[in-house]
């Protein structure tokens, strides 16, 4: 019997070789082969979701990611279809930012206007998160600091599911930014300007004036500088056209005109839709005075004219490049030019006086 068991042992060791027997003794499995576990992939967000224009200074759509998986703890799931649009650009009183935002069947338009493009990167950011989760708590998220909403225009695609956020979007982020600018040491305080904060203007007014010249007079006036932040640093000219002034003491019409060079400053203390702030300017030209015939010594005058602008000026920022400007300066001589007759009798003497212009400045 035992010889039996070692034949049959020896054989079945043998078809288990051959890989043949139905009745081989398995072999125990090597950690080798046990296949790893599947693990899901992590969720991310998907390609091509966010459209970005912004100037290279601006932190860009990998600030966005970063800063809505600070806020939602991850990339929201792709299969609900999100979208975004995003535009930053600099208007010389702030970065003006546009988004649209598109989530499941709800969409979303914001346009504000902000005082540094890290702020912008951070606005498109939130934008999504509120869209994804509209109860997120952004007080305690520590969301950015900015000021100047000019519109918010949610609209439904389709009809939402809730209809609410939609409505307390702008509620929750009004106390988005009041918690924010409470907490000005957290990471909501408002970053450094980035460096290439500014653009070029061009302007262009229609003045009334009176101080330079007898009486009330109109003139053109136009400027050329550049816009930082809230100041703008600009040069200019003024020109008063030769106008025919009659007095008594004068056998005819004397005709006078103003031409200057103008150097000024303005500043923003509001740097929203509205800008309004103080301006100051100094000039320096030549009035001119002349008779066809007549009494005034000689017939043709002209005189040094200097002088002190201190004034008001205010933009309303319209359109993303053009907006109308209009200022009031109360004009103080440096100079005071006087125009005589042949007999001595005072005719015009220039005195402290005032400028209203109205125009358009186009940013570049």
């Amino acid at each position: 019997m035992a010889a039996k068991r070692g034949v049959a042992c020896g054989v079945l060791s043998w078809l288990a070789a051959s890989g043949s027997c139905p009745f081989a003794i398995a072999q125990p499995l090597s950690q080798q082969d046990v296949p790893a576990p599947v693990e899901p992939s992590a969720p991310s967000f998907p390609p091509g979701w966010l459209e970005w224009s912004g100037p290279p200074e601006c932190p860009g759509p990998e600030h966005v990611e970063a800063r809505i998986v600070e806020w939602l703890g991850a990339p929201p799931a792709s299969a609900a279809g999100l979208k975004a649009k995003s535009t930053v650009t600099w208007t010389g009183a702030g970065w003006q930012v546009e988004v649209v935002v598109t989530w499941s069947d709800r969409v979303g338009e914001r346009r504000v206007r902000l005082e540094s493009c890290r702020d912008a990167a951070d606005l498109v950011a939130l934008a999504v998160a509120l869209a994804v989760n509209p109860d997120l708590d952004a007080g305690s998220a520590g969301v950015p600091t900015w000021t100047d909403e000019t519109s918010t225009s949610p609209n439904a695609a389709g009809p939402p599911p809730d209809p609410a956020p939609p409505d307390t979007a702008p509620e929750r982020d009004a106390a988005s930014e009041q918690s924010s600018r409470e907490s000005a040491a957290g990471p909501a305080a408002l970053a450094p300007a980035p460096a290439g904060q500014w653009a070029f203007l061009l302007g262009a007014a229609a003045e009334l004036s009176m101080g330079a010249l007898p009486r009330v007079h109109g003139g053109v006036s136009a400027e050329l500088g550049i816009a930082a932040r809230r100041i703008g640093l600009w040069v200019g000219g003024r020109f008063l056209p030769p106008t025919n002034e009659v007095f008594e003491e004068a056998a005819t019409p004397i005709r006078f005109a103003l031409i200057a060079a103008r150097l000024g400053a303005d500043y923003d203390l509001f740097a929203g839709a509205l800008r309004l702030g103080p301006r100051t300017a100094f000039e320096l030209g030549v009035v001119e005075a002349g008779q066809a015939a007549g009494a005034l010594a000689p017939l043709e005058d002209s005189a040094v004219w200097a002088a002190l602008g201190l004034g008001i000026h205010a933009g309303l920022a319209a359109w993303r490049w053009l907006e109308p400007v209009g200022s009031w300066e109360l004009t103080v001589p440096l100079t005071q030019p006087r125009f005589v007759l042949d007999d001595g009798t005072l005719v015009h003497q220039s005195t402290v006086g005032f400028r209203l212009d109205l125009g358009v400045r186009i940013l570049l």
